[in-house]
């Protein structure tokens, strides 16, 4: 069996983090993870939210913020929510 010097455990966004430093820095690193890798803040919490938080504030600035910067649109803005949630599946 090999033996490395660091073993962070947990593949969430904080493990994935002390392992890249502890590469960059030279160290030979292992990570250990149960499955699914990225942890609940990647997979489930913050970037999820995030991306469909990301739609709601464009859509929002549209309806809101057009006017004071010179710009108009023709018709209604509306949203394609199963498109949103297809990007935000991409996304993580």
């Amino acid at each position: 069996m090999k033996k490395v010097p660091i073993i962070v455990i947990g593949g969430g966004s904080a493990g994935r983090y002390a392992a890249r430093e502890a590469a960059r820095l030279g160290k030979e690193v292992l990570l250990a993870s149960a499955p699914p890798f990225g942890g609940l803040c990647i997979l489930k919490g913050c970037m999820p939210s995030k991306a469909l938080l990301r739609s709601a504030h464009v859509l929002h600035s549209m309806h809101t913020e057009l006017g004071g910067l010179g710009l108009a649109h023709a018709g209604t803005i509306s949203f394609d929510l199963p498109s949103i949630v297809r990007m935000k599946n991409r996304m993580i």
